[in-house]
């Protein structure tokens, strides 16, 4: 059973390292992109990180350049198609003071919704167990808004 796993783990890092290196020599980076998303996950973005490591300790500018720009297109990519409560929580999250983001939300009606209030809940989760307390705090403190909000217009709507 080890080696089975084993086998399919060694199987997937093959596939993301064939895949950046097709991405790196693409001519067209984002069609390429494009046409190999469903095929970026974790272990693509692990293999990615660690390439983007290596080249910075080898002082490999040329690679490193041609890394990091794969590395925001795929980010940029990633955004584009994220749901719109990611959208809002990334946006809130990038906001300062938290003051203006607690105050984007109390004056967006109809953007506070359950989806939005769980949304905020899982990212908090997922924030926290990478080791980003700061930030899940903060994205705690704001679904405690968003959940006022939302009783509010609850309140209001009865």
């Amino acid at each position: 059973m080890t080696q089975e796993i084993d086998k399919a783990a060694q199987a997937q890092m093959a596939e993301a390292t064939g895949l950046l290196r097709e991405l790196m020599e693409a001519p067209d980076l984002n069609k390429a992109l494009q046409e190999n998303l469903p095929r970026i996950d974790d272990a693509f973005l692990a293999v990615l990180n660690l390439n983007i490591e290596a080249a910075q300790k080898a002082k490999r500018t040329d690679v490193l350049t041609r890394l990091v720009l794969i590395n925001d297109a795929i980010n940029r990519l990633m955004q584009e198609s994220a749901p719109p409560e990611l959208k809002l929580i990334d946006e809130l999250l990038q906001m300062q003071p938290e003051s203006a983001a607690q105050d984007a939300l109390k004056n967006r009606p109809g953007v506070v919704t359950p989806e939005l209030v769980d949304t905020m809940n899982y990212v908090g989760d997922s924030l926290r167990q990478g080791g980003q307390t700061d930030m899940a705090d903060r994205l705690e403190r704001l679904r405690g808004v968003a959940v006022g909000e939302l009783m509010k217009a609850n309140w209001q709507s009865s």
